[in-house]
């Protein structure tokens, strides 16, 4: 959310390959397997330099597991992208939805086999990030079977793709101080922290206010490499970072 605010590229990796150690009090492991870490920077290629010193276990963080990256870089041609616009929750706003249209197309100029669907059930999501706030009432039984149905979901919908597309948020940054209905800004994302998929931020357009808009590339779980090179390419057709502007 960041990242799309201010119209600059962030990775969140997979849940369980970078510690949380020291970051916002954050317990990391069993407590808390949402909330992952992860770098920020004006471009992509700053983000790939970066991951490979952040991950791997540190001793404290229970919730890391030893995985390696790759070490071949995937390639585009052939991946498959599923993108969307409206999440069903929330109704992005007309330039929000061209800049995902416009990362779609940049895709499938890159040989990628592009197709507009989106998971079912992420309505759900929102109701069960709900129930871990604590702003509905869930039992915990009833939340963790509810949560892992919908990652299940998600799981099965991954096996047809490699890459999914979308808005980070409906809108761009509000204004210092607006009131707004912060739940709601979150529908985008918070899907893909409770499935623990590795998400890239990288901006894909402005909008008519002159404000950075970003798109989310998920991908597969330890695939956080597909989602870097993704995103790279979606940077460098549509532009990327570029610097503040003022807005009257």
């Amino acid at each position: 959310m960041p990242a799309h605010y201010c119209g600059i590229a962030a990775l969140k990796p997979t849940a369980g390959l970078v510690p949380v150690t020291g970051a916002y009090a954050l317990p990391g492991g069993l407590s808390d397997p949402r909330s992952q870490v992860g770098p920020m920077a004006r471009y992509v290629s700053d983000l790939v330099l970066t991951l490979p010193v952040l991950i791997g276990p540190d001793g404290i963080d229970s919730g890391v597991v030893p995985v390696p990256l790759p070490r071949r870089t995937p390639k585009l041609p052939g991946l498959r992208v599923a993108w969307y616009t409206d999440d069903g929750i929330m109704k992005p706003t007309p330039a929000t939805a061209a800049a995902v249209r416009a990362a779609a197309k940049a895709l499938a100029a890159q040989g990628c086999v592009v197709t507009e669907e989106r998971p079912m059930g992420l309505p759900e999501a929102h109701q069960v990030t709900l129930g871990y706030w604590g702003r509905k009432h869930m039992s915990h039984e009833r939340l963790y079977r509810r949560w892992d149905g919908f990652r299940r979901t998600v799981l099965e919908f991954m096996s047809r793709f490699d890459i999914v597309l979308s808005p980070v948020a409906p809108d761009v940054a509000p204004l210092y101080r607006a009131r707004s209905r912060p739940d709601h800004q979150y529908t985008y994302t918070i899907p893909y922290s409770l499935t623990g998929n590795p998400c890239v931020v990288v901006r894909a357009g402005t909008s008519p206010e002159n404000m950075p808009i970003g798109v989310q590339v998920v991908a597969r779980n330890w695939n956080d490499l597909v989602a870097l090179r993704a995103a790279s390419a979606i940077e460098r057709a549509l532009g990327g970072w570029r610097p503040a502007s003022v807005v009257r």
